[in-house]
């Protein structure tokens, strides 16, 4: 029972485990250290003399505007999950300067900073949403641009997109260079669903079927058609390489699944065996539990694969796919 609602709970609040090897995560940490080292290196450089301001104690403020805060946030979307679409080059520009823009006019001609904090977000996001350019950071550089127009550092407001400039034409630079690095990255992702070896299954299902059910949806979901159908042909083939079997030999501790999809799908781990009964326990999805009981032949029917744990996610066990982007003629 308490694994059950601890796997609710986790469930419930949302924490999904990453699929990304450690080799990946560090790769993405360093790309995020270089984007903001050089942004804030290269605006300092150019931009540096400009902004001198010093208050009644003598400290120079100005370093702590050579960045805006929320490239922080950028710098996690283009390194981390460089082929999302909320982290694309027209994503990046578009939604830090929109929200710039709706930043300034809410600090022109709102007096009040709660009521100018809460109309430059939200103006933020409508306008990144009809100009398609939804980028999360925006919404703290409007932020950033009401709360520092009403600061006491007498900070110079009219500097603000030209540090902003600066800031993302580094980020972007650094993004396109490091990211196509490495030929399983690339930077924009046209580059990656351009290059990349899709397997060529036919089904039903088409690119356009995807589009509609995005449509349908009617919620900004953070990722493509063209990304929807890529994963849906690499689920495809491999399928089709592992086909699942009846009556798949058994084996005490190994893990077994009834290869169901949503809320239907679990993961069971043989305990012991014998001629007729098998003990088990759930230990993921529908019908979590500590350990449970059947007979061998309903066992036999319920389990379809046989799967391991790798990247903390389940995958049918001897797959293994192989990075499958070709690198540009």
């Amino acid at each position: 029972m308490k694994k059950r609602n601890s796997y609710n709970i986790i469930k419930m609040l949302g924490i999904e485990s990453s699929n990304t090897s450690f080799y990946e995560k560090i790769i993405s940490s360093f790309g995020s250290m270089l984007g903001i080292y050089f942004s804030f290196f290269i605006t300092r450089l150019a931009l540096g003399t400009s902004l001198v301001s010093v208050d009644n104690s003598g400290i120079d403020l100005s370093q702590s505007h050579l960045l805006f805060a929320s490239l922080g946030a950028t710098s996690v979307l283009i390194f981390v999950t460089p082929h999302s679409a909320l982290s694309q080059p027209w994503n990046v520009v578009g939604g830090h300067f929109l929200s710039a823009v709706m930043g300034y006019v809410a600090l022109s001609f709102v007096a009040d900073i709660t009521i100018a904090s809460a109309l430059a977000v939200g103006g933020a996001i409508l306008v990144m949403y009809l100009t398609r350019s939804i980028h999360p950071p925006g919404g703290a550089t409007a932020l950033f641009v009401v709360l520092t127009g009403h600061s006491t550092l007498n900070f110079n407001t009219s500097l603000i997109f030209e540090i902003l400039t600066m800031n993302i034409a580094v980020i972007l630079l650094i993004g396109v260079i490091f990211n196509n690095v490495f030929y399983w990255r690339r930077y924009p992702s046209y580059f990656y669903l351009r290059y990349v070896d899709s397997p060529k299954n036919s089904s039903s299902l088409s690119q356009e079927d995807f589009s509609a059910a995005l449509i349908h949806l009617d919620s900004y979901i953070d990722v493509s058609a063209e990304e929807l159908s890529l994963i849906f042909d690499l689920a495809l083939e491999n399928a089709n390489h592992h086909m699942v079997k009846a009556n798949i030999p058994l084996q005490p501790s190994c893990f077994y699944s009834n290869a169901a999809l949503g809320k239907y799908w679990s993961v069971r781990q043989v305990l012991d065996i014998d001629n007729k009964r098998v003990n088990y326990q759930t230990v993921v999805g529908s019908g979590i539990s500590e350990n449970a009981s059947c007979s061998l032949k309903e066992f036999q029917k319920w389990a379809k694969l046989e799967v391991k744990s790798e990247n903390n996610t389940w995958v049918k066990k001897d797959t293994l796919f192989k990075k499958n982007v070709r690198d540009p003629v």
